[in-house]
């Protein structure tokens, strides 16, 4: 499933919930299906927050033991995304450990043409 959107707040909510239906009628378990509406939620959110990307391309591929998750972007990132520490009482800055900890594996790759970057999280396929 792909999915294009324009980067906006309101495209991430569009975005957890055509995975959450993707998946579901596709036979993935509820944990799955939870896990990835939370890792398309930090990454779409991390890309309508920190990058000039007019829109967002979220990508979902499964097979029978694993479900990717991919967040693309078409604009220069306007704020690193990094690992960075957060004060408990802080409300953002905790996305991508949130995804490193939920994901089986994740990664940042650029785009082919140079123009932006997909932001990508793996996570097993339960039934």
């Amino acid at each position: 499933m792909t999915l294009g959107l324009p980067a906006c707040g309101s495209s991430v909510s569009q975005a957890r919930h055509r995975v959450r239906s993707f998946l579901a009628a596709h036979g993935c378990g509820e944990d799955t299906c939870d896990t990835a509406v939370l890792l398309v939620s930090e990454l779409a959110t991390n890309t309508v927050r920190h990058t000039a990307s007019p829109a967002i391309i979220c990508t979902v591929w499964l097979d029978t033991e694993r479900v990717r998750i991919a967040v693309e972007d078409s604009g220069n990132v306007l704020a690193g995304l990094k690992f960075r520490e957060s004060d408990c009482e802080e409300v953002n800055g905790r996305g991508l450990l949130l995804v490193s900890e939920l994901s089986l594996r994740w990664g940042v790759l650029n785009r082919r043409d140079g123009t932006g970057q997909v932001v990508w999280a793996d996570l097993a396929n339960t039934r």
